[in-house]
């Protein structure tokens, strides 16, 4: 319950700051939704809240994509987690990316 009360806390200051500095904070933002997923797949066992995590990091990634390793890292785990869920990783994408336009 620790775990995730902190989780929590450090997503809203990230969040936070990005809307201030995105450029700067937004990678942060992502690094902690994968957290959050990984400790919701690993730790909880909880599928809908793991997936919203990853979907929602993968947001948070996208602008950074190209150029960003770290953000690339993210991306890759969050792709392991919804791919360990059962899901298709290409689609979800794709629904993010569809979404974006």
């Amino acid at each position: 319950a620790q775990a995730e009360t902190e989780y929590e806390e450090a997503l809203k200051i990230y969040r936070a700051l990005a809307e201030v500095n995105p450029q700067a904070y937004l990678p942060d933002v992502a690094m902690t939704l994968v957290n959050f997923s990984i400790f919701y797949y690993s730790n909880m066992e909880d599928k809908e809240k793991s997936l919203y995590y990853s979907k929602e990091a993968l947001r948070a990634a996208l602008p950074f994509l190209e150029y960003l390793p770290s953000v690339q890292n993210y991306a890759k785990t969050a792709f392991q987690i919804i791919q360990a869920w059962g899901e298709d990783p290409e689609a979800l994408m794709q629904q993010i990316l569809d979404e974006n336009k």
